[in-house]
């Protein structure tokens, strides 16, 4: 009676197994769900072969510069009385920047006037009566030495005086102001600084370990300058040359100087614009 109902139990279990196993295959046939089996990813991608050259790069980030930036520094110290330059003015050599108060100047040009007026009047006498005989040479010598003096003096008091109107040295856009009328112009600051845009550079620092492969490839050598986007807007790229290379190699920071030439840069590039730049060796 006991193996009896020890069947029995073991006959329960497995009609109860059974009867699990066909409710989760009918659940699995109305779900919809089909066992899928995916292949794992292959250790190796195979692709087509594609005709293409392979160039040995560097990439480094730089600035873009003008080529020319001429800091306008005024030749004498005074007060700022006009002041027509402004960012983005373009100007041509020669183009009025500011004006600096002049009464201090007018005022020693007009003593060194006065004392040049006295000598050469002296002169005039002392010469005649040099060639009279009533003078002598010493005499006739140290009046006009002290006429050429004062004469000399006036001039440099009129130089001077030609200072007051600060002007461009050269044509080209405005890129700083950084004064206005009331301010004390004078040396070491510039009243504005005169930049040549159409010619644009970025300068490269260059590991010194490039520096034989930069020389070597001098005439093939040309980069590529990258300016990023704005939000909905793509990088822009500007194709540059090698201008200059430099002769040496900085001890401090083991660099050396590489500048590219922008070839038609767009209206977008500035200078001060941060860029990265990708040189193409070969």
């Amino acid at each position: 009676m006991k193996k009896i109902g020890k069947l029995s139990v073991v006959k329960y279990i497995v009609v109860v197994v059974v009867a699990v196993l066909v409710v989760l295959v009918v659940s699995l046939i109305a779900s919809g769900k089909k066992v899928v089996y995916e292949a794992p990813i292959p250790l190796v991608t195979v692709a087509n072969p594609v005709m293409g050259q392979i160039s040995e790069t560097l990439t480094l980030s730089a600035h873009v510069e003008a080529r020319s930036m001429i800091p306008v520094i005024p030749m004498v110290s005074g007060t700022i009385l006009e002041y027509p330059a402004t960012v983005g003015l373009s100007v041509e050599k020669g183009d009025l920047l500011a004006v600096i108060d002049e009464e201090h100047f007018k005022q020693q040009m007009l003593q060194a006037q006065a004392a040049y007026t006295g000598y050469e009047k002296t002169f005039q006498r002392i010469s005649g009566l040099y060639q009279a005989g009533a003078a002598t040479r010493q005499e006739y010598d140290t009046v006009k030495s002290q006429r050429d003096a004062a004469k000399a003096q006036y001039d440099l008091s009129l130089l001077q005086m030609s200072y007051a109107q600060v002007t461009s040295p050269v044509s080209g856009t405005v890129i700083s102001a950084p004064l206005a009328v009331g301010s004390i112009a004078g040396s070491p600051q510039p009243v504005a600084i005169v930049a040549d845009l159409s010619e644009l550079v970025v300068k490269l620092n260059v590991p010194e370990k490039y520096y034989s492969l930069f020389v070597e490839s001098t005439e093939t050598l040309k980069a590529q300058v990258i300016k990023s986007g704005v939000v909905g807007k793509d990088e822009e790229v500007c194709e540059a040359t090698i201008d200059t290379i430099a002769s040496y190699v900085d001890g401090v920071s083991k660099t050396f100087e590489a500048t590219f030439r922008l070839t038609e840069p767009p209206e977008t590039f500035k200078p001060g614009m941060f860029v990265k730049v990708i040189v193409i060796f070969r």
